[in-house]
């Protein structure tokens, strides 16, 4: 549940609340998504029962990784100090072939090197040069540079030498707070959420130079409901278009490199959450309903060949919930950024992190944190 100091927006809902039923508390109600934002023209439909065979690129590929096998876990149950990893959220496979993971319980970055003695840790909680405050997404670039999209911070871009040794290259400031991030060339596109009707996705050069802004935010007017409701993901195709989707409305949104929509996506398996936002005494607080037995979130977006999208959407229950899993399934797809068209990939792979050349690399936090490796089937 969260909750905002009383404003102008506030007061007037309570006035309203007050005229209706002047003998009781000032109270009012709305519940999320409204009906202009949950009735949106798609384009495509994504469902669990649009399968694939093995006649075009898309079905090919959905097959490949289908097909991946787990060839190795990086992480143990028990260890030292510098060991314990707290919560692992992303993960990606550098050059030299060693694993760099996201902890985000730590606020730190691991380099696992096949040589236990040549691994390290980089950051910390704080706001120096290699330390970080809210690390939200990873990712490195051609070069090798890692790039850590920090909520609070921005993103850090991360040169990683060896033996051990890191130094920060540059910072790309954000205004908003970060959900997302990704890069498309040497440019950075961030996916902010604000009070503001603003564009939530802001691309940038490495000069702070924006190149464009899309994006339509949660269609609302309390500024509280607009951060909640847009809180969402982006990913970067490497043909230099881009997909996002806000995390709990079932849709994937395509644009081009200028930022004109090209296509939506429909997500058809997928239980919508109903959000209650309540003003009392001027004050705006919102969450899930109580009755509420399950939901569905948009998990992740990673990009996957020269055109193609993972999508992953979690589904929830209150027990997993109550057990502080991270969702009590989740389903793979595989999209074509080109058109929106998506097909059915698993209902039983983990969380995808990062493709690499032989294949990709997953993560999971149960029963404690571990880097997955998959490779393609030969």
């Amino acid at each position: 549940m969260r909750q905002e100091p009383q404003g102008v927006l506030a007061q007037f809902a309570g006035i309203i609340a007050l005229l209706i039923a002047p003998f009781s508390i000032v109270y009012a109600q709305l519940l999320h998504p409204t009906r202009e934002n949950i009735d949106i023209p798609a384009s495509q439909v994504i469902s669990r029962g649009i399968g694939f065979g093995a006649t075009d690129r898309l079905a090919r590929a959905a097959t490949r990784i289908s097909a991946a096998r787990l060839e190795g876990k990086v992480g143990t149950e028990d260890g030292n100090g510098a060991d314990v990893v707290g919560a692992i959220s992303a993960a990606a496979e550098d050059a030299r072939g060693r694993i760099i993971a996201l902890d985000r319980a730590f606020q730190s970055v691991r380099i696992i090197d096949r040589d236990p003695a040549k691994s390290f840790v980089i950051g910390r909680r704080g706001s120096g040069p290699l330390e970080f405050r809210a690390p939200m997404s990873m990712w490195l670039s051609g070069d090798g540079t890692l790039s850590v999209a920090d909520a609070v911070l921005g993103v850090k871009r991360i040169a990683i030498g060896s033996p051990k040794t890191a130094r920060l290259v540059g910072t790309t400031r954000v205004s908003g707070d970060i959900t997302g991030a990704c890069a498309t060339g040497a440019d950075v596109a961030a996916y902010r959420v604000s009070r503001a009707d603003a564009p939530l996705v802001e691309v940038q050069s490495q000069d702070g130079k924006i190149r464009t802004s899309f994006g339509q935010p949660y269609k609302t007017t309390t500024p509280l409901a607009r951060v909640i409701m847009s809180e969402g993901i982006i990913g970067c195709v490497r043909n230099g278009t881009y997909a996002l989707a806000m995390s709990s409305l079932p849709f994937v949104h395509g644009y081009d490199g200028r930022g004109a929509r090209t296509w939506v996506s429909r997500i058809q398996d997928f239980t919508v959450g109903i959000q209650e936002e309540t003003v009392e005494g001027g004050r705006h607080s919102i969450g899930l309903r109580s009755e509420t037995k399950a939901f569905s979130t948009v998990f992740s977006l990673i990009p996957f060949e020269e055109s193609f999208m993972i999508l992953q959407v979690a589904h929830h229950t209150m027990k997993s919930l109550l057990d502080r899993r991270e969702f009590e399934k989740l389903d793979t797809y595989l999209l074509d950024t080109g058109n929106g068209r998506g097909v059915f990939v698993s209902g039983s792979l983990p969380r995808i992190t990062s493709s690499r050349r032989t294949g990709f690399l997953a993560i999971t936090n149960e029963p404690f944190p571990q880097v997955l490796v998959y490779g393609w089937q030969r």
